[in-house]
């Protein structure tokens, strides 16, 4: 009876160092799973924080290089207002020689060139397949004085983007650079984007 007593607290004994040795086991597991997915989970953190600002990056240069363009032009536009007839010209060349921008135009204030209450508004916009098309959106009958990168740059006074609105060309949805074009007076007539 003596030994079987011994042989039964020498399997306990050896249960308890096997259930004590799987318990602490799992529990490194339970800690080395925790550390391991904050790990993982602050390593993609980084990875989404990096390609966001590289993304960021991109649009903000696409962005710059796009008012630098407009900006640009606009001078030229300033200096050619005695003569509406270059500025379909003027919006298609812009979109020849700068390829990040899909559409351009000006629009002038109602009867800046007397055009018996039609707007006067020469555009310019690219297809999918990169050809380009000008026109008098002044013709189409939609009311352009309404769109946001008209009225703020009227209202304003000031250069600046418009939030995401549906285009009325082609039905996509876009944001706009616009800036007002001053006669020589300093008066606003047209938006220019």
């Amino acid at each position: 009876m003596k030994d079987f007593l011994k042989k039964i607290k020498s399997v306990s004994r050896g249960l308890w160092i096997i259930i004590t040795a799987a318990v602490l086991l799992q529990l490194i597991s339970c800690i080395q799973y925790f550390y391991t997915r904050r790990s993982i989970e602050n390593e993609a953190r980084q990875l989404a924080t990096i390609r966001l600002e590289n993304a960021n990056l991109l649009v903000e240069a696409g962005m710059s290089s796009i008012e630098s363009a407009v900006n640009n032009v606009s001078g030229f536009v300033k200096g050619n207002l005695e003569s509406p007839e270059v500025m379909q010209g003027i919006a298609r060349g812009l979109l020849e020689i700068n390829p990040a921008i899909e559409e351009t135009g000006m629009l002038f204030v109602q009867g800046y060139y007397g055009r018996d209450g039609k707007p006067f508004h020469p555009n310019a916009s690219r297809d999918k397949e990169g050809h380009i098309s000008s026109t008098n959106l002044g013709e189409s009958g939609f009311d352009f004085y309404q769109r946001p990168w008209f009225k703020n740059v009227v209202e304003s006074g000031e250069s600046g983007w418009t939030d995401p609105y549906l285009s009325q060309t082609d039905g996509e949805m876009i944001c706009t650079y616009s800036t007002p074009l001053r006669d020589s007076s300093g008066i606003i007539v047209a938006g220019f984007y």
